[in-house]
């Protein structure tokens, strides 16, 4: 196979694939007229830590939340490993 029937096939097969992606596009487009549209909830910013052990908090409650660890599982954590901390205020935050 020289060059110019290797670019060929190429331009093809990208052709096809542009095609169906085209293809997939339009149905994924005409499917979502259906599909409300919720804006994302708007937070007020946590305020600034203000001790190391909240510092601490804020990252296992990050970490806690973004591997779908519980509301109640993640108070649990928070009351055992830092107790001096808001946990209440932090894991409304974390789990609004």
């Amino acid at each position: 196979m020289n060059a110019d029937q290797m670019s060929s096939e190429a331009a093809s097969a990208l052709r096809a694939a542009a095609a169906d992606l085209i293809a997939r596009a339009e149905a994924l487009e005409a499917s979502s007229s259906t599909v409300e549209f919720h804006p994302p909830v708007k937070k007020a910013p946590l305020a600034p830590p203000t001790s190391d052990q909240e510092i601490k908090a804020r990252l296992v409650l990050l970490d806690l939340s973004s591997a779908g660890r519980s509301r109640d599982d993640a108070a649990a954590a928070l009351a055992a490993d830092f107790p001096d901390v808001d946990a209440e205020a932090l894991l409304n935050h974390f789990y609004a």
